[in-house]
């Protein structure tokens, strides 16, 4: 699977998102089943060696790929020249509190964790576009979301695990959204502040519990790409009609008899 939301994107590039280099993924698969055999300890001092280069090389990037960590190495809150951060394939149950001193960081990459909420202080990362928080188990998410104003892509694919859990309404200011994932979320109806997001050009939710939609879902006349596949959909708003940018609608796996007359533009 490459980079990006799992079964959706094909890649995660600003512009026309990519697929990455097939051999560099094998290759990281390979290095996956190296760590998997490795004890804590080796894990740990392998996370501190690339800590201690990043600081030695003023790196901007830095990856904790598949290390299965449970803890993170303080001397990583030292890093504050890091713009991207992998922290994907550990066991971290919480944003290590070093990472609130990374004010600098414009990609954060936190999926396949065991992370149960989110610190308010996520909201002081004001420089992040891209945040990727897929295969959790949130309970909780707070309403600091809204500081990131900058925020371009937001991937929370399977990351709730409470089905009951609001979305803070905070998340309507993220006005510059572009991509956003919440396939597989337990949600039973959209939020309203998601008539907001007009920037959206990829919109997933597959997976959910939804049994209608709202009107002003026409009104994210940006999209390119919508899932609406598995859920219990028994018909769509005339409105979809004005998705005229549309290039992948996906409608698998619901309760649909027909489409609404406006269906042929999209």
């Amino acid at each position: 699977m490459v980079r990006g939301f799992p079964g959706f994107l094909p890649g995660r590039d600003r512009k026309d998102l990519p697929t990455p280099d097939s051999q560099a993924a094998a290759k990281g698969n390979t290095e996956k089943a190296r760590y998997s055999v490795m004890t804590v300890e080796e894990r740990t001092d392998e996370a501190v060696r690339r800590i201690k280069e990043a600081a030695e090389r003023g790196a901007a990037e830095l990856s904790l790929d598949g290390l299965q960590l449970t803890t993170i190495p303080e001397p990583l809150g030292d890093l504050t020249q890091l713009r991207t951060l992998n922290l994907n394939s550990s066991h971290l149950t919480a944003l290590p509190e070093c990472l609130r001193n990374l004010t600098n960081l414009s990609e954060l990459e936190f999926r396949h964790n065991d992370l149960t909420a989110l610190p308010e202080w996520i909201g002081e990362l004001t420089a992040l576009t891209w945040l990727e928080l897929e295969y959790n188990r949130l309970t909780a998410l707070p309403e600091s979301f809204g500081n990131l104003a900058g925020l371009a892509c937001l991937g929370l694919h399977r990351s709730i695990s409470d089905p009951y859990l609001p979305l803070p309404d905070s998340l309507g200011s993220l006005t510059r959204l572009r991509v956003l994932d919440l396939a597989r979320c337990g949600l039973s109806a959209l939020p309203g502040w998601m008539g907001s997001l007009t920037d959206l050009v990829v919109l997933n939710l597959y997976g959910n519990d939804l049994t209608e939609l709202p009107s002003w879902l026409g009104d994210l006349t940006q999209l390119s790409s919508l899932s609406l596949g598995d859920n219990r959909l028994a018909s769509l708003p005339d409105s979809m009609g004005n998705l005229t940018r549309l290039k992948d609608l996906r409608l698998n796996d619901n309760r649909l008899a027909e489409l609404p007359d406006s269906g042929a533009s999209f």
